[in-house]
């Protein structure tokens, strides 16, 4: 009769625990809620897309002229950095700040002439 009493005081310490944990994560852990973006991405760089000479300046590997025609867009408010790759490479620029920064990609296929998959991405963050 004694080991019945204390199989039935095990098994009701488990059941406390499980109850107990079930409360701690519905109670605590729902209070967590994700953070939502502060601001919603630019998309300067679909603005352009099909621009035939800013695909042409990317497919010469041409950043200065492609700073021109995001120059223009850009807000002032806003720092940015450029980069071309191929579409498998998807190294980072060392040059970024320690800081939120968004990303803004396109990829080209190529022009009239030739086909040349690359990946442009615009990478911009508050001043």
């Amino acid at each position: 009769m004694v080991k019945n009493k204390k199989a039935f005081l095990k098994t009701f310490e488990v059941l406390i625990a499980i109850l107990l944990s079930f409360i701690f994560i519905t109670f605590v852990m729902s209070g967590y809620k994700p953070q939502k973006p502060t601001t919603k991405n630019l998309e300067i760089l679909q603005f352009y897309e099909h621009n035939t000479k800013f695909r042409n300046c990317a497919h010469q590997n041409n950043i200065t002229c492609l700073n021109e025609f995001v120059n223009t867009t850009m807000p002032t408010n806003y720092n940015y950095t450029i980069n071309i790759t191929t579409i498998t490479d998807s190294t980072i620029p060392a040059n970024l700040p320690n800081t939120n920064v968004k990303i803004d990609s396109i990829i080209i296929a190529g022009n009239y002439t030739e086909i040349d998959i690359i990946k442009i991405r615009l990478y911009y963050w508050n001043r």
